[in-house]
C-alpha cells in the first residue's frame, strides 16, 4: 500500500483526514507528523517515508495555534513523540478589519419602540452586533446581530 497523497489535510477545525491502515513492506520506516488544534488531541495528518526530512502542511487556517509532533514507525513500533512545537499561523494579508459604521441615529417610533440608521463604511463586515446599555449600567448587552 502507498502513502497517502499530500492533499489539503485540514478542512476545518476539529476535523480528521482518515489514513489507511499502517503497512511495513520489508522492514520499511515510516514517520507520521500529528498535529494538534488548540486543546483538541492529537491527531495523525500523514505519513511519509524514511528519508523525508520535510512537510509541507496545507489547509491551515490563518491565525491559528497549532502544535506539531513527529514520530517515527517501523514493523517493531514506534519511537516516543517529540515534544509538540507551537507555531501561529500568519495573519492573511488580504483580511482587513472592517471600517466602523458611522452616523448612527435613533429615532423613537413608539413609546416602546425605536428605529436605528447608521452609514456602512465597509464592504466586508459579515454581520452589525446591535447594543444597548441601559443608564446606569456599566455593562452592555448585545440585543441583535443585522
Amino acid at each position: 500500500m502507498g502513502l497517502p497523497s499530500k492533499q489539503p489535510v485540514l478542512q476545518g477545525i476539529g476535523q480528521r483526514r482518515s489514513l489507511p491502515p499502517e503497512t511495513f513492506t520489508n522492514g520499511q520506516k515510516t514517520a507520521r507528523t500529528t498535529v494538534e488544534l488548540g486543546n483538541l488531541l492529537f491527531f495523525p495528518i500523514d505519513s511519509v517515508n524514511e528519508i523525508t526530512t520535510s512537510y509541507t502542511v496545507s489547509g491551515l487556517i490563518p491565525n491559528q495555534k497549532y502544535l506539531f509532533r513527529l514520530r517515527a514507525y517501523n514493523d517493531k513500533g514506534s519511537s516516543p513523540n517529540t515534544s509538540g512545537i507551537p507555531v501561529v499561523t500568519p495573519i492573511d494579508p488580504t483580511f482587513v478589519v472592517p471600517n466602523p459604521p458611522t452616523n448612527l441615529k435613533v429615532t423613537a417610533v413608539s413609546q416602546s419602540e425605536l428605529d436605528l440608521t447608521w452609514q456602512d463604511n465597509s464592504s466586508n463586515e459579515l454581520i452589525f452586533k446591535i447594543e444597548r446599555r441601559r443608564n446606569g449600567e456599566t455593562g452592555w448587552t448585545e440585543i441583535a446581530q443585522v
